[in-house]
């Protein structure tokens, strides 16, 4: 938050903070289904992912103003000074992920990318997702309260949070998120989620489409700016951080389960999408023993 932005409010304000059991495990989680829901204006200690699943509304933000719709996706900063208020009196329904400062400042540290244009910018990251993009994401975040407080949690929040920021770094960095306009892709991706299927690989993506590899490779560079290679690889590290985080599985059984042919390919697509080595990332989200989550 710049300088002298608190000058701007005359009023009290609330700074929020969070219950002893979401800090051992470094997350909270909001579903709120109006503005009337959210709290007045304030800042917290914690960083803070939201999602607007419906409706609209306005964002009071650092003394300017964005307005909401389905699909805003937002990093919300500690000290950031917000509230949400009503647009021509519109439903709203909106959820929020509150991280803490030490897990942001680590899954920065793997994405290798400089926090402070995100600091220093007068206002939070709003982009605004749609089609897979957005029904990922709202999986995502949805699945943080069916983790169970301490460890679990924390294990998975840290194998998400690279795909939260990447998605936000887009477009921050002013490039276009890639739309899913293809009702037929939509669909597809949607049947790729079950189990199995990203470890089968191209194959079963080719298999469940029902059309030629030629031409979903035009569909998935049209629509999501890369090959469906690309886009399998994504999930699949996506699916190994997880293991990563959650069991003791050995790092060669792992990259077979997730459908790679070889350990050494496996490291190299890895270290590409995450900066570092399933190993590597290993050891830094296995840094908080269970026994000191409880």
């Amino acid at each position: 938050m710049p300088e002298g932005v608190s000058a701007i409010y005359d009023i009290n304000i609330e700074r929020l903070t969070v219950k002893k059991e979401l800090m051992e495990c470094g997350t909270g989680y909001l579903h709120q289904y109006s503005v009337s829901e959210t709290y007045h204006i304030h800042t917290h200690c914690f960083w803070e992912f939201s999602l607007v699943l419906s409706g609209n509304a306005v964002h009071s933000v650092n003394g300017s103003s964005q307005i909401l719709k389905k699909g805003s996706f937002m990093l919300i900063r500690p000290n950031d000074i917000h509230c949400y208020e009503f647009l021509n009196n519109d439903n709203f329904e909106m959820i929020n992920a509150s991280i803490s400062c030490e897990d942001i400042e680590t899954a920065f540290g793997l994405l290798s990318e400089d926090m402070e244009k995100i600091r220093l910018s007068k206002l939070p990251t709003h982009i605004v997702i749609d089609g897979y993009r957005f029904i990922t994401i709202s999986r995502l975040l949805s699945e943080i309260p069916n983790k169970e407080y301490g460890a679990k949690r924390k294990s998975y929040v840290h194998a998400i949070l690279p795909l939260l920021l990447y998605t936000l770094l887009d477009g921050l960095r002013e490039r276009a998120i890639p739309k899913v306009s293809s009702e037929r892709l939509t669909t597809l991706l949607n049947r790729m989620e079950e189990d199995g299927n990203y470890a089968a690989g191209l194959e079963r993506l080719v298999e469940l489409s029902g059309v030629s590899q030629e031409y979903l490779n035009r569909l998935f560079r049209r629509e999501l700016d890369m090959t469906p290679t690309e886009f399998i690889n994504m999930k699949r590290i996506g699916i190994a951080a997880r293991l990563l985080t959650e069991t003791d599985e050995d790092v060669l059984d792992i990259s077979y389960d997730c459908g790679f042919s070889s350990l050494s390919y496996f490291n190299r697509i890895f270290k590409k999408q995450m900066n570092c080595t399933p190993k590597r990332f290993r050891e830094l989200n296995k840094k908080y023993p269970e026994s000191e989550m409880k």
